[in-house]
């Protein structure tokens, strides 16, 4: 048997997998093959390794408790019934309630300090800059008349 041969079915020899046959000639090759032998070796531990880490047991009751703290969560809401869904419906209502607030209050708030005062202030200070940075033709005299006196 080639060696090609032997790596292909090797993990099947060690698992007992192969007919009486197939496994007489494995044997006879590893016994003949050092590198062969070697990776039979290495397999064979590698295998052991995976096996042992498969043989670790679940705790027998672990599913049994999960199960248990389940129930115990599901009937302490049970028990609460109607106020999560109070809860639940409260936190929208006082967010509309508190933005409903907000613009009332603000709309107040603007109109109480909107008065004519306010206007008429800003109109004359409005006029008192314009006075200052521009040419008020109502007081000034035109080039025009100016050119036609001399």
């Amino acid at each position: 048997m080639k060696c090609k041969e032997v790596h292909k079915n090797l993990i099947f020899y060690i698992e007992n997998e192969l007919n009486a046959e197939t496994q007489s000639k494995i044997q006879e090759h590893i016994n003949g093959c050092v590198s062969c032998k070697k990776l039979y070796e290495k397999i064979k531990n590698t295998l052991g390794i995976i096996n042992k880490e498969e043989k670790n047991k679940a705790y027998p009751f672990f599913f049994t408790r999960i199960q248990q703290k389940i129930e115990e969560l599901n009937s302490s809401e049970i028990k609460t019934g109607f106020l999560p869904s109070f809860t639940k419906a409260l936190k929208p209502v006082t967010l509309a309630i508190l933005i409903a607030f907000g613009i009332f209050f603000g709309i107040n708030l603007g109109n109480k300090y909107e008065t004519n005062n306010y206007t008429e202030s800003n109109e004359n200070l409005l006029q008192a800059y314009a006075n200052e940075y521009y040419v008020n033709e109502l007081n000034e005299e035109t080039i025009e008349t100016f050119l036609l006196n001399d």
